[in-house]
């Protein structure tokens, strides 16, 4: 009979719409979920920003000279990891971010880190806001959530 064949149709569309409802209040509640190379380069920029912040801050007299070669390396490798998943993702201000980038590594490359000078510190830190100023363009065109 037509009613026989009724129940299957509507029990598995309950289903489906008990699955969604579900599914779709846990995604709610933690926000837009980007899709994968999306939130990779997300994540990377994020540790790329916190690497440029720590730069800023960097004080040679008080972390000794030692411990600027890390710092460099650091921001380096973070680059890298935005840069390989920037290849991923399509965003306007990818050029202009690679741009702002080129300009602080030459300044980073310019530092003597056996014998750093002020001067070099802070012509490198100087460049570090265009850097940021662009990160945070390309962050805003990923979607990515705010902290």
């Amino acid at each position: 009979s037509i009613r026989s064949r009724r129940v299957p149709v509507v029990a598995a569309a309950a289903i489906l719409v008990s699955v969604a409802a579900c599914s779709g209040s846990s995604s709610a509640s933690a926000g837009p979920t980007l899709p994968p190379n999306e939130a990779a380069a997300c994540a990377a920029t994020s540790a790329f920003a916190t690497a440029v912040l720590q730069f800023e801050g960097v004080d040679v007299q008080a972390i000794g000279v030692a411990n600027l070669a890390p710092q460099i390396n650091r921001l380096r490798g973070t680059f890298n990891a935005v840069a390989t998943s920037l290849d991923f993702v399509d965003v306007p201000s990818e050029q202009a971010l690679r741009d702002a980038w080129a300009t602080f590594d030459a300044a980073l490359g310019a530092i003597d880190q056996n014998n750093p000078t002020q001067e070099s510190i802070d012509a490198a830190k100087a460049a570090a806001p265009a850097v940021k100023t662009e990160f945070a363009k390309v962050q805003g065109e990923l979607g990515c959530p705010t902290p």
